[in-house]
């Protein structure tokens, strides 16, 4: 028996992530990834470079939010539990033969705060399957057939333990302790209005205070506001 307290502290994209991937020429910058670069320059910088998108040249923005512990944590206990039995049998002067038979259960508890707000979404967030049918067959033989020469074989089947990271992302990376705001860009047709300007974020990140990427860059500035104020943002849970 193993008793595993695990507390895991994880809050992935919580600081706000801008992607930059066009390679078309921009601003005098020839097209590549030189261009790609220069559009965050610009955006760093707080550049207007005369096409009404000044902070706003990247392609989207994604930030994770966790209104429950704001840190993205988990505290749980992975309970494991094993029997093994064994046994050996003579079964001639030179021949020798063990069985075994190991099971292994690994118990974590299911989501303190499961996403209802679905069907599905409360089927696959609320449930956590325990795997039970974790039996190993162990079989070995040993054979001497010359005075000093011994034969060996064995065979078995293992299990391994699933990682407690897996069992994290599906307790609460679930759209309820964790919160995905993704796919908000300056091009991305009616939700174009909630693109934060570089480097600007919609929730205060975990830790401290968010600062410039460069001397002379822009630090981003407090959020006044959450994107659901300026439009529906694309809201899911992470899946593992």
């Amino acid at each position: 028996m193993n008793l595993i307290h695990e507390l895991l502290i994880n809050l992935f994209q919580g600081d706000g992530n801008y992607s930059y991937n066009s390679t078309s020429a921009f601003a005098g910058c020839p097209s590549g990834p030189n261009a790609t670069f220069c559009r965050w320059v610009a955006d760093a910088l707080g550049v207007d470079v005369g096409d009404t998108f000044t902070g706003k040249h990247y392609g989207t923005f994604t930030q994770v939010n966790d209104p429950i512990t704001h840190v993205g944590k988990d505290d749980f206990y992975n309970n494991d539990f094993g029997l093994y039995l064994e046994d050996t049998w003579k079964l001639r002067p030179r021949l020798t033969l063990n069985l075994g038979v190991r099971y292994d259960l690994q118990h974590v508890p299911a989501a303190p705060k499961p996403n209802t707000a679905s069907p599905p979404l409360t089927l696959y967030t609320a449930t956590l399957n325990n795997d039970k049918n974790n039996i190993a067959p162990r079989l070995g033989v040993a054979w001497q057939f010359t005075k000093n020469t011994v034969f060996r074989t064995g065979y078995g089947i293992f299990f391994g333990k699933t990682s407690n990271s897996t069992y994290y992302a599906l307790r609460v990376e679930n759209g309820v302790y964790q919160q995905t705001f993704t796919g908000c860009g300056p091009n991305t047709g009616q939700i174009a209005s909630c693109a934060p300007t570089f480097p600007n974020v919609f929730f205060t990140p975990p830790g401290p205070a968010p600062a410039a990427p460069f001397p002379g860059a822009l630090a981003p500035n407090p959020p006044s506001a959450s994107p659901a104020a300026h439009c529906p943002p694309r809201r899911r849970p992470l899946t593992a």
